[in-house]
């Protein structure tokens, strides 16, 4: 039998200074960078480690540019991303104010509303009334004691003096009535609906632009517009649930405040007193006459008065009125100050926001 001889391959370490030894150094350096680059790099290709403060955002976003930001993209039952900003609407102003921002784009922010005012009512004071009355009237009748057919001499203003034409019968009665009441109203401190808006908060919403996918399942996104810090939020259809991870905005477009108080008081009892009538003879302008030596004759309400010396000359005459006198009576009302109605509006969208 003839035996060939084998020998074993025993590994062994190369010369030192050799270009084997040289090899092996850089492949191991070169191993090193790979496991290094595999932590710090998840399977989609965003940062897994954190930056030198702990937190991944000092670590770069693959994909979107330093204008973007890399968040999950919309999904079914969302039509796309929107920047809100949420500002209080103070509670004492009917009217919302300032005017919207511009978005980072171009354009201006829409504005829309949210939080509505539930109806409430500030406590009822006490009821005050006010009102005024016509001028007093004054009638001329041919008939003794104010019966009968009457002309009517009243004048449109108390102070202002009237012409009359001169008479034709010997037999004048004179009678006055006081005036009637006008513009009667009771009101009340208080009673008012509180708060005087109707919403809590201001919502100003700017579309967000999107751009490449940066990762499975996440797009980027435009920055925010400058100014007051901005909310990312996905603008959902119709009534949908916000996913897990964001907070339901709802907010209103245009609206309607129907939020009322009850009266505070009742409707006012209003009456008129007092009031006269100076009958001048010979004269147009009211004034004191020497023409035809008869004194002014006053009439007062109530009262009525015959005398064949007024209206029967031949010369014109004039009267002019002194006023009634208002009563305003005003008592609360029952139920007064009671809340009702609300704030409604047919335009409701509703934001689901990023933390």
């Amino acid at each position: 039998m003839v035996v060939v001889g084998c020998h074993w391959l025993l590994p062994h370490a190369p010369p030192a200074g050799s270009s084997l030894d040289a090899a092996s150094e850089r492949g191991r350096a070169d191993l090193q960078r790979v496991g290094e680059t595999r932590r710090d790099t998840s399977a989609d290709g965003a940062p897994s480690d954190a930056g030198a403060d702990g937190s991944i955002a000092d670590l770069p976003i693959p994909g979107c540019p330093s204008s973007q930001r890399c968040a999950p993209a919309p999904t079914a039952g969302m039509s796309g991303l929107a920047y809100l900003r949420v500002t209080p609407w103070p509670a004492t102003s009917a009217t919302p104010p300032g005017t919207p921002p511009a978005c980072s784009a171009t354009g201006t922010a829409s504005r829309r509303y949210a939080a509505p005012s539930a109806p409430a009512c500030t406590t009822c004071g006490s009821c005050t009334g006010a009102g005024s009355c016509t001028p007093p009237r004054l009638r001329r009748y041919k008939d003794a004691g104010c019966t009968g057919s009457f002309d009517d001499l009243s004048v449109s203003s108390p102070g202002v003096c009237k012409p009359i034409a001169p008479g034709t019968d010997f037999s004048t009665w004179l009678e006055v009535s006081a005036g009637t009441p006008i513009n009667a109203d009771c009101k009340a401190s208080g009673g008012k609906v509180t708060p005087a808006a109707p919403f809590g908060e201001i919502v100003d919403v700017c579309a967000a632009a999107t751009g490449a996918s940066c990762g499975s399942g996440k797009v980027c996104v435009g920055n925010e517009p400058a100014g007051s810090p901005w909310s990312l939020c996905y603008r959902m259809t119709g009534n949908q649930p916000c996913p897990s991870g964001t907070s339901p905005r709802p907010t209103f477009g245009a609206f309607s405040d129907g939020r009322s108080c009850s009266a505070c008081c009742a409707p006012p009892l209003a009456g008129c007193a007092g009031g006269s009538y100076s009958v001048h003879v010979c004269t147009t302008s009211c004034a004191a006459n020497t023409l035809c030596m008869v004194p002014a004759l006053t009439v007062n309400t109530g009262e009525c008065k015959g005398s064949s010396a007024y209206f029967t000359q031949k010369d014109d005459s004039s009267v002019v009125a002194s006023p009634s006198t208002p009563t305003v009576v005003c008592n609360p009302e029952n139920g007064a100050g009671v809340a009702s109605g609300a704030v409604t509006s047919g335009d409701q969208v509703i934001f689901c926001c990023l933390p």
